[in-house]
């Protein structure tokens, strides 16, 4: 009996495969491609670090107009693989002179600021570009604008985009750029996927966000402001230990048997590797800004930690100094934080990393200088009577950083990048926004009288052990018995950057027994918090009608 003929060995099908093959490759490597779809991997740390790959995205890495390298301390997200893919499908249609190219990706490069090399490049070599943020990004914890549910596409935490470039034969020489966004639920969004969306034009400032300006004035208006990383030139990200549970305690002794025990552990792990190689020396144990009103101990040898941050974070060591915290990019709630001593890297919240601007710096003699350039000093006081020192600088810009009505009116342009505060009219524009801004200062470094005014009674029947804690009424409950009584609901709810530090300090004591200096300093928490959303609101309050500073 004859044996079945296989798929290969029927008669002419042989032929046909092996000729659709030739055919196929020739399409892929000889003819011109039109259209490249995809879905590409999210990745920030990409394997794909082959010579062919880096030189894909080598043409993102410059400033817009493409005469600069892109100044950037970090930029490695512009590695990511989707990013890789984009620019590989840009390479594909700019061959041929005409295409499309369609990619659902990661919706980061819209306006990090990161990516503006990225997306000047864009414009250069597409016609028409269209971007569909869907939004549902649950690390920003991102919510519809009427603060209803947003929910991803995807089951992934990143929120995602749809990106869609023409090149036409005739190209313009900037693209014409059109964006849409869709919020709420997966199927509202699906629902909406299927019928017709509606498009706005995006103007470009000199990031060339993907993002449509609302009010092009406004972002204009903005961009003429002083950005913060400009006023301060000397500035690092905050600290990274890599392993905070040793290198980080609430109190010295703590630390130091933690220390010990990692060292003599010997499991073998990168911490206890590098602890064996030095003597310990609690002389090199300081406080640590961790959290929002939650200093720490961390043990500062950079030898053993993973970042030190060496270079700025010596001259909070050398002698009496005060930072300004801020984020450079948000994901979470707008906003700045201040410092007196060395800072973590989450000091400001759990997905925007810090960035900490020394008020001065330190030489090796010890002599102390000013952290201001003088050029964007002299526009910053462009209409005052006389340049201020850096300390009410400082003031100027932990008052304007405060107003609820800046915050309001540049929500999205200060998550694209370091903020900008606004050239002041006049001295009293000036002075105003000092005074608010210097309560606030020393009331967030408890120095203040202001800090000690307590407005809440403790429980003290109990044994002091932080067990659920949760708001009851005007209560703060740390377990069945014991509370804080006289709680503002603001204060429970108030957010600094991304903690809410009224719960946050409390939720990282979860099983441990409050001291009586510990009652006091989250008293102290409450009194704080309750009056910085005073003088917030005073801020605004207090604007003359008329007034030309935004904030």
């Amino acid at each position: 009996m004859d044996r079945p003929q296989t798929l290969f060995q029927q008669p002419g099908l042989a032929g046909a495969v092996a000729t659709e093959a030739i055919e196929a490759g020739e399409i892929k490597n000889e003819r011109p491609i039109m259209v490249v779809i995809g879905n590409p991997p999210y990745r920030g740390e990409s394997s794909n670090k082959t010579e062919f790959a880096q030189a894909l995205v080598a043409g993102y890495k410059v400033e817009p107009g493409g005469q600069e390298k892109l100044k950037e301390r970090n930029p490695k997200w512009i590695n990511d693989d989707y990013v890789k893919f984009i620019a590989f499908a840009q390479s594909l249609v700019a061959r041929n002179g005409s295409g499309i190219v369609a990619m659902i990706t990661n919706n980061g490069y819209l306006d990090n600021p990161t990516f503006r090399g990225m997306r000047w490049r864009l414009t250069q070599v597409f016609s028409e570009i269209f971007v569909l943020d869907l939004h549902g990004n649950s690390k920003k914890r991102e919510v519809a604008p009427d603060g209803a549910k947003d929910q991803n596409v995807f089951d992934i935490q990143q929120g995602v985009a749809i990106f869609v470039g023409v090149l036409k034969q005739n190209k313009r020489a900037l693209a014409m750029v059109k964006h849409a966004e869709l919020w709420g639920t997966r199927s509202e969004k699906f629902e909406a996927l299927a019928a017709e969306i509606s498009w706005s034009d995006v103007k470009f400032g000199s990031r060339f966000n993907f993002v449509p300006l609302a009010d092009a004035e406004r972002a204009e208006r903005y961009e003429t402001g002083v950005s913060i990383n400009e006023l301060f030139p000397v500035s690092s990200v905050g600290v990274v230990t890599a392993a905070d549970g040793v290198l980080v305690a609430f109190d010295k002794r703590s630390l130091e048997d933690q220390l010990r025990a990692a060292r003599e552990g010997g499991d073998g792990s990168r911490i206890n590797k590098r602890l064996s190689l030095h003597p310990i020396d609690m002389d090199s144990a300081g406080p640590f800004a961790y959290r929002p009103f939650d200093t720490r101990v961390v043990y500062y040898e950079p030898a053993v930690l993973e970042r030190a941050r060496e270079d700025v974070m010596r001259h909070f060591l050398a002698g009496p100094n005060v930072g300004l915290v801020a984020p450079r990019s948000i994901k979470e709630e707008p906003g700045v934080f201040i410092t007196s001593s060395i800072i973590g890297h989450k000091l400001f919240g759990a997905y925007d990393i810090n960035t900490v601007f020394p008020a001065y710096t330190y030489s090796q003699d010890g002599i102390r200088t000013p952290n201001l350039r003088h050029d964007s000093l002299k526009k910053l006081a462009a209409n005052l009577s006389e340049l201020p020192g850096v300390e009410i600088v400082f003031d100027y810009v932990y008052g304007v950083l405060h107003s609820p009505a800046y915050r309001k009116k540049y929500k999205e342009l200060l998550k694209t990048g370091f903020p900008r505060v606004p050239v002041p009219a006049d001295d009293a524009e000036f002075n105003r926004f000092v005074k608010n801004g210097n309560r606030l200062r020393e009331l967030h470094l408890m120095t203040s009288p202001e800090s000690h005014e307590l407005i809440t009674k403790f429980q003290i029947i109990g044994d002091n052990i932080v067990e659920k804690p949760r708001f009851d009424g005007n209560k703060v409950c740390i377990n069945d018995k014991q509370f804080f009584e006289g709680v503002p609901e603001i204060a429970w709810d108030f957010y600094i950057g991304g903690y809410q530090p009224a719960q946050k300090w409390l939720k990282d004591r979860k099983g441990r027994r409050l001291s009586n200096g510990d009652i006091e300093h989250y008293q102290r928490i409450i009194a704080v918090l309750a009056k910085t959303e005073l003088i917030m609101r005073a801020i605004d309050d207090e604007r003359p009608s008329g007034a030309t500073l935004d904030g």
